[in-house]
């Protein structure tokens, strides 16, 4: 769904989806369940044949438009070496995510993989995964990791540039009342 809607109806669902195989289902003690789920292939919803107690519809495989062309590889390997600059930047990514995604081959599998490890707002994420055409959905990985990586790396020259001009104003302060002292 668009949002988080309670007792959702055919209405609140997006076109297009994932279909998934649920491998662990976790009961937290809040009452909340955690799913491990494995995405299987790239869905659209067709029509539903029921709605209680629960949805169920008609799906087919979204299949996406697939160039295996220069610059289909060109943008791959473009996404992999901005995963690869991105990774050390992101506390929350594990480092052995590169070696992962280096040994990708597929252009497919390397837009998923990016996709779904990198902190990406909901609705980017759905708009990735309704755009049809793998080159489409590759540049736009590209430009999404470009500008994160352009704010963060911004992020840490300001944090490392503040963090001199203080320790310098720190090392003047104290050399100051050492004069004073003195």
């Amino acid at each position: 769904t668009s949002d988080a809607v309670e007792n959702a109806g055919p209405d609140d669902l997006h076109g297009i989806g994932t279909a998934g195989v649920i491998h662990q289902m976790v009961r937290a003690p809040d009452g909340t369940i955690r799913l491990m789920i494995q995405g299987i292939d790239r869905v659209r919803i067709g029509t539903f044949v029921q709605t209680e107690p629960y949805l169920k519809a008609n799906v087919s495989v979204a299949h996406e438009t697939v160039s295996t062309g220069v610059e289909t590889q060109a943008l791959r390997r473009a996404l992999v070496d901005l995963f690869r600059r991105l990774v050390p930047l992101v506390e929350e990514l594990p480092n052995e995510l590169v070696g992962a995604v280096e040994t990708l081959e597929d252009p497919r599998q390397v837009a998923y993989f990016v996709a779904s490890t990198v902190p990406l707002p909901g609705p980017v994420r759905q708009e990735l995964l309704e755009t049809d055409v793998l080159d489409a959905k590759l540049q736009r990985l590209v430009e999404l990791l470009q500008h994160e990586l352009a704010v963060r790396e911004l992020g840490q020259k300001i944090t490392a540039e503040t963090r001199e001009r203080m320790t310098k104003a720190q090392r003047e302060y104290f050399l100051r009342e050492q004069l004073r002292a003195i």
